[in-house]
Order: structure tokens, then C-alpha cells, then sequence
């Protein structure tokens, strides 16, 4: 979506996607200045040009989210002083909302599961403003010399790289323990190298950052699989072959990955808890509740991951 608000003195122009934008960027580039417009047509200032498919607008700054109950299908400015996301259900509450959302804020909102390309920075060239993205996701599937594979939870995902794969796979647990993870590793074997990351995009932008600066300092040889998420990966593989965007669920979802985990649940016998015997090799369907509905019996799951293009199963070096 692309909103243009405008005074007199500044203009801000921004491209959006997805649920939530969070800006990020140093004080004195403008940020707050937009909240201070929004304010401003609020309270009737005609002055204050918006350009927009859908309202754009903010709530006061000492409100804890009440005012958000009567706001519907709208684009929602929130600055970090705002005293809704020092509220302790404020996660609920954004995700209960109607709306969409952009966060200026400097330091990371854990609570929210936010795609690695809806973080922005602010650029300014003197009156004008926008925002780009602080990261992409790659869309990498093609790998090289790969000894180990760390991924994030050890539920469907970390069984797919064990049943589909023949190297050694392992678990951080949780995203937020991947760099802990790889820490311990190298302390315990200091040959540790030649590693696959995979992490899930579409909640990823707090804990990139971090990565990315440990992986320089460390000099591990390393690749990176960055996948929006296990879930939205099959769905993209037949027989489906439905490669959902953050476009096209709008505000339903707070993510990608819930968006693809709700498809999947609706296609096949699904669950994040464990990996479905129609995504393993050697599937068998007949107790599966689905099976009159499902497209899967007629076809063999092949990822299309690689290493040296030699087909989908990777080779230990």
C-alpha cells in the first residue's frame, strides 16, 4: 500500500505490506514528526494533505487502547512514546485490531512476529521522507559444502531436514536461541564450520540483526535458508502450488507463516507439533482422516533444496 502524508514543511512518502511496519532509525530523522501530523488532522488542521486507499491515522498518545476499539480497516501510527505498547496485553490487542499497523520504534518489539522486510529505516532528503527496507529475504535453495543444518524449533520443520536430508540436524529451540546456539557449538568443537542456518523470514527481523553481527565477527562459514516458513514452503511445492503473499492477507494474519499454517491445516492433516507421514519419503495414507480430499496420495513430496544441483537430497562433504 502506498500512503502519502503531507505539511507545508515535510512529506513522507511509505510503502507497506503486511500487518506491521516497524521504522527504525536514528533520533532527528523525522519519525516522530509524522505522528505530530496525524495529530495535527485529527484535531481538524485541513492543512495536513493524506493519500491513502484506506484512513490513515494515529491515537493519542496516552491512550491504552480503547480508541483503538472504534477504529476499523484503517492504517494505524504508533510512536514508541505512546503509552498502548507499554500496555502488558498490548500484543493481544494488536492482533485482535482491525487494522494495520506502523510502529516507530527504535528498539526491538519481541512481541511481534515481524517479517525480516517490514522493518524499515527512515532516509530523508530534506523535506521528503520514505522508508526502505533494513532487510530482503534471499529466497536461497541452492547450497554448497554444508556439514550442518540449524534450524529454529524442533517441530515440523526439524523433522523435514531429518527425514529429507542426510546430514546432521539440529535444533536451537527457539529463534531467539540461535545465536546462543551457535556460540555453544563452536566452544565445544573448534573444526565447527560449514553450516546451514535456517530461520523463518516472516518473524525473523528482531534476531537478524543479531545474527548477522555475531556471523561477522565470528568468521563461521556459513549459508543461510531464509524461508518465510516451513509451512509456506510446502504450499508453494505441488500439488498446491499457492506461493501466498504478505499483499494478499492483508491484516487477517499477523504473519505469513499463521497465514500458511491455517492453508495447510485445511489441505492436508496438519500440525506445527510433528511432521505429516504425506510430507515424509515414504508416506502411507490410509489413516489419515483426510485422504478423500487429499491431492497428496497422487503425488511423492520432493523438495527442490539443493546442494551442487544434484538433485534434493544433500550430500555430507
Amino acid at each position: 500500500m502506498h500512503i502519502e502524508i503531507e505539511s507545508k514543511r515535510l512529506k513522507y512518502e511509505l510503502d507497506i505490506k503486511g500487518k506491521y511496519s516497524v521504522i527504525q532509525g536514528d533520533s532527528g530523522n523525522g519519525k516522530t514528526n509524522m505522528c505530530r501530523l496525524l495529530q495535527q488532522r485529527l484535531t481538524g488542521d485541513k492543512t495536513i494533505k493524506i493519500q491513502s486507499d484506506i484512513p490513515v491515522l494515529t491515537i493519542a498518545p496516552f491512550d491504552s487502547g480503547e480508541g483503538l476499539q472504534t477504529i476499523r480497516n484503517s492504517i494505524v501510527v504508533l510512536d514508541e512514546n505512546y503509552k498502548i505498547l507499554r500496555e502488558p496485553d498490548v500484543a493481544f490487542i494488536l492482533r485482535e485490531s482491525d487494522n494495520y499497523f506502523i510502529i516507530i520504534y527504535r528498539k526491538n518489539l519481541d512481541f511481534l512476529p515481524l517479517c525480516v522486510e517490514n522493518l524499515y529505516e527512515m532516509q530523508a532528503d530534506g523535506r521528503r521522507h520514505w522508508i526502505q527496507p533494513k532487510y530482503t529475504v534471499s529466497g536461497r535453495k541452492n547450497f554448497t559444502r554444508v556439514r550442518h543444518i540449524l534450524v529454529e524449533d524442533k517441530v515440523s520443520g526439524f523433522e523435514f531436514f531429518q527425514e529429507h536430508f542426510d546430514v546432521d540436524v539440529i535444533s536451537a529451540m527457539s529463534k531467539s536461541e540461535i545465536v546462543r546456539c551457535l556460540k555453544r557449538l563452536v566452544e565445544m568443537d573448534s573444526e565447527y564450520n560449514d553450516v546451514l542456518i535456517v530461520y523463518d523470514a516472516a518473524a525473523f527481523a528482531y534476531q537478524k540483526e543479531a545474527l548477522d553481527v555475531w556471523l561477522d565477527e565470528s568468521k563461521l562459514r556459513v549459508q543461510i535458508l531464509d524461508w518465510y516458513s516451513f509451512e509456506h514452503y510446502v504450499l508453494t511445492q505441488a500439488p498446491f502450488l499457492i506461493n501466498l503473499t504478505q499483499e494478499e492477507i492483508g491484516k487477517k494474519w499477523e504473519s505469513l507463516e499463521q497465514a500458511a499454517e491455517n492453508q495447510l491445516k485445511n489441505r492436508i492433516n496438519y500440525h506445527k507439533g510433528h511432521l505429516p507421514d504425506c510430507l515424509k519419503q515414504h508416506s502411507s495414507c490410509n489413516a489419515c482422516r483426510q485422504i478423500d480430499t487429499c491431492e497428496y496420495k497422487h503425488h511423492v513430496f520432493r523438495p527442490d533444496i539443493c546442494i551442487n544441483e544434484e538433485g534434493n537430497r544433500m550430500e555430507v562433504f
